[in-house]
């Protein structure tokens, strides 16, 4: 009987850490209240390019590729700067990256069918999620995409918006709690019409 308990009770326990677990992962959403007040006085980037802004904090910076939007590295100042004293090549705590589709019209398994990986065959784990009120795919720990540390695992997020693709790199993790409000901060523009992708 009591070997029988201790089973039961490990059982338990283990089904109990797996859940907590599966909250801890999906752990992105976040109230939109919550988030007006953690961004209120957070920096606005706009990226007319590729249509989206979102809120980054005050102490962060943000590296872009200029007017043709295709890049966007946001990072903590003192870390940024830390890293370059090392003279050390530094991506950023998160990267956006965009990509035009108003041509190809790809699904997002066809964008990954076309790429050097195919994320959704490459055995990570996916989960369906929701960012500026568009449902998008998280690819967590994914090697290779770091060229100076290609064993660095880095989450992305990748986003079908019709006309464009984004992906979003999560490089740091330790810098989670402004990630996930970053995050939540974005707001996408709507398609452009074909007069002006011309």
């Amino acid at each position: 009987m009591k070997r029988f308990l201790i089973v039961l009770l490990v059982i338990v326990c283990g089904f109990s850490f797996s859940g907590c677990a599966k909250k801890v992962d999906s752990g992105l959403k976040m109230d939109s209240s919550e988030v007006a007040k953690k961004v209120y006085d957070w920096k606005l980037y706009t990226n007319p390019a590729y249509r989206y802004e979102l809120r980054f904090p005050k102490d962060w910076t943000v590296f872009d590729s200029g007017e043709d939007g295709k890049q966007a590295a946001f990072y903590q100042v003192a870390h940024g700067e830390e890293l370059k004293n090392q003279n050390k090549t530094y991506y950023g705590s998160i990267v956006i990256l965009a990509h035009s589709n108003w041509q190809t019209k790809y699904t997002l398994e066809d964008f990954y069918r076309a790429q050097t990986e195919n994320l959704f065959l490459g055995n990570y784990q996916q989960e369906k999620i929701t960012i500026g009120g568009t449902e998008g795919v998280w690819f967590k720990d994914v090697r290779n995409r770091n060229i100076e540390k290609p064993e660095l695992l880095v989450d992305i997020v990748a986003i079908d918006l019709g006309d464009r693709i984004l992906e979003i790199e999560i490089q740091e993790k330790e810098y989670w709690d402004d990630i996930k409000i970053i995050l939540n901060s974005i707001i996408f523009y709507p398609n452009a019409s074909p007069a002006e992708m011309k």
